[in-house]
């Protein structure tokens, strides 16, 4: 079955042929996986460190706020209602939106890379369109599924001029 799901995959980059360096990219990926083993070595939970919300936000000394609360993020959510399911969830965006509300600066750009629905775009926007400065998000086309026309859509055309 893993082989038809690789087939149907490759496929999908012969007639998408303008993103055959990311099949590249994939294939070397696999095979370093297969014969040098990169994916065995050992996880030790010893070198991580935790940090839950509170311990966080008072330590980098950022207000906690809350953007879920937001009119622009609920009807954004109540409007793709019928597609979440098909994509990844949304990231943590009130730390985002709390982390954004940290910058002092008048012109900020913002670099993202997947975005999916858009969620933390439209934190991101949200953030941008009171201050001088512009998001810059890339994002691929998901393999097997026609959905180019979601990505991003949980960003309102209102704060696509950023």
């Amino acid at each position: 079955m893993k082989i038809i799901n690789y087939l149907n995959i490759v496929i999908w980059y012969l007639f998408n042929f303008k993103y055959i360096p990311n099949l590249f990219f994939l294939i070397n990926n696999k095979i370093k996986e297969i014969f040098l083993k990169e994916h065995l070595r050992p996880f030790h939970l010893k070198n991580l460190e935790f940090s839950v919300h509170d311990d966080f936000f008072k330590k980098e000394s950022i207000k906690s706020l809350n953007f879920k609360r937001k009119k622009i993020y609920l009807e954004s959510l109540k409007k793709n209602k019928k597609i979440i399911r098909n994509f990844g969830g949304e990231a943590d965006l009130n730390l985002l939106y709390s982390i954004c509300n940290k910058f002092t600066s008048k012109n900020t750009f913002i670099l993202e890379t997947g975005v999916a629905l858009g969620w933390s775009s439209l934190v991101f926007l949200f953030f941008l369109s009171k201050k001088n400065g512009f998001l810059f998000s890339i994002d691929m086309p998901y393999v097997r599924k026609f959905n180019f026309d979601y990505v991003g859509s949980a960003v309102p055309n209102s704060l696509r001029n950023k």
